[in-house]
């Protein structure tokens, strides 16, 4: 570079941020392309077991020094296909266990509903038997005059 020259740019570092950015650009620039969404990941699988082993080989004394490696693999694969039993396990025990949670939680929320339905149709139904009974001629407590006598005295009784 010569010193009359302007230095160029430096390209920036992409930071997660600007990744982003440039990729909602991206999308944006032609909406009516398709989006191409990757597939969900798979559940993990293993082959079974063999069900007849030809040649059973262990790590002890005795077998040849290529048999330890292929005892290996067997031993990872087995190894492999137990932690995926028990996670599978785990998983259906999380999934019964949420279930029945979701059950209880439910089960609750109607108790309550069909306890307040049931409030709120008692309180409508004194509502309506005081409708009713409003039409009819009311039977209620005559108040005492004020000038009548009453049973207590402000005297103390003595006998």
């Amino acid at each position: 570079m010569s010193a009359d020259q302007p230095r160029e740019d430096k390209r920036q570092k992409y930071t997660p941020f600007g990744l982003q950015a440039n990729a909602i650009g991206k999308l944006f620039e032609n909406p009516d392309k398709p989006v191409s969404l990757p597939e969900p990941s798979k559940e993990k699988t293993i082959k079974p077991p063999p069900d007849i082993v030809k040649n059973v080989s262990s790590s002890t004394a005795g077998a040849g020094s290529g048999e330890f490696h292929v005892y290996k693999q067997a031993r990872q694969r087995e190894y492999e296909r137990l932690s995926i039993m028990a996670e599978r396990a785990e998983k259906e025990t999380v999934q019964a266990e949420f279930a029945a949670k979701q059950e209880q939680v439910r089960a609750e929320d109607e108790r309550k509903t069909s306890k307040n339905r049931a409030r709120r149709e008692k309180k409508k139904a004194a509502q309506q038997r005081a409708k009713e009974t409003e039409t009819e001629p009311s039977k209620k407590r005559r108040l005492v005059a004020p000038d009548a006598p009453t049973l207590r005295t402000d005297t103390p009784h003595h006998p």
